[in-house]
Formats: structure tokens, sequence, C-alpha cells
């Protein structure tokens, strides 16, 4: 299968690799309300109780899932269809901040990228209706089938088979319970 994988490229390496390939890139999907998922980030300062369903894909940048979207659809990538909707720009948008004040935000994480300061990047995405529903309808045999071609990509190169099946059975778990409870599959990220 040809995927045309247009990201930068990505050391990601699976949970149990060491620690210092990953370099603190955290990676949760979760199951939650859309205005939980709003919420979710929050769970972390405040110390709140998780109700969340959750799983952990460490060392995976949105991308990832994006590719494996296209590989469960067995069609190249293409960026323009296979993509995860970015919820902090959304709400950011639907809220007045909009595409300027995301525009420098990003500028000035990227100036203070440049001299050495973190400024603790995250972002939450929300796995489209259609994916979920592929997920949760997927059988073991062909999820075993779309994790090698998916371990195979050049976004997963370094992660390895073993981690991709796992990841995957992961999402196939948590888009079942998003499917059986009305609510959305989402990804949370951070660096």
């Amino acid at each position: 299968m040809d995927i045309l994988h247009l990201a930068a490229p990505c050391r990601n390496v699976p949970v149990t690799s060491t620690l210092d390939r990953t370099m603190g890139l955290l990676c949760e999907l979760f199951v939650a309300k859309h205005g939980d998922a709003l919420r979710f980030e929050r769970r972390l300062e405040h110390a709140v109780p998780p109700r969340y369903e959750r799983g952990d894909a460490k060392g995976l940048l949105p991308v990832s899932f994006e590719v494996l979207w296209a590989v469960a659809e067995r069609k190249p990538f293409d960026p323009y269809v296979h993509t995860l909707p970015d919820l902090y720009f959304w709400s950011h948008a639907r809220s007045g901040i909009g595409r300027l004040r995301q525009r420098l935000a990003v500028w000035r994480a990227m100036a203070l990228a440049l001299v050495g300061r973190d400024i603790g990047t995250s972002w939450l995405h929300q796995f489209p209706r259609g994916f979920v529903v592929k997920l949760a309808q997927m059988n073991d045999a062909e999820a075993e089938e779309i994790a090698g071609t998916w371990a195979g990509t050049d976004d997963m190169k370094n992660i390895g088979t073993v981690h991709a099946r796992e990841t995957l059975n992961t999402l196939r778990t948590l888009a079942r319970r998003a499917e059986g409870s009305g609510k959305g599959l989402y990804l949370w990220g951070s660096v």
C-alpha cells in the first residue's frame, strides 16, 4: 500500500523502550462527552479523579493515527481526508480567539523553542465518527493485517508491530465503548 507521509519525521518508540527516545511525548486516547473532552487537560492541573476510559499511546503524534485511518480504509494517505479535527483550534475559533491568535501562539512557541524554552505544548483531537465505527467493527484478523501494514509505514517504522498491534487493539476497545455509550473518541497529547 502506498502511503504518502507529509509530516516531519519523529522518533516514535514503544512504551517498553528507553525513555530518552520518546523525549516526554505523551499521548492518551480516551472516551468522553464532548464537553468533558475539552476539560480533559484540567485533570492534570486540579487532580480531578479520573472519569475517562483511557488508553496510553505514548510516543505517537496525531499524524500516526491519521496514517492508521488511511491504512484501515486501504487508501493512500490524503491530508485533506485523513485529518483528525483539532478541538483546541475549533474551540478557540468559536470563542472568538480565531486563527490570528492561534498563529501567534504557534509563532511564539517556535520562537521559544529556538532559544531553548519549553512552553508545554498540548493538543486535543477527535476521531471522526466514520473512523470510530470502522475501528469498532474491525475483527481480529483484519486488525492483525492493519497493524502490520501500519507498523511498516514511515511514521511507525521505529515503533514496531507489537506496539502498533497493542495501540490498535486499545483503539478498537475504546471505539466500541464510545459507540456503545454515545460518546466520542479523543486523542490528547503533550510534549
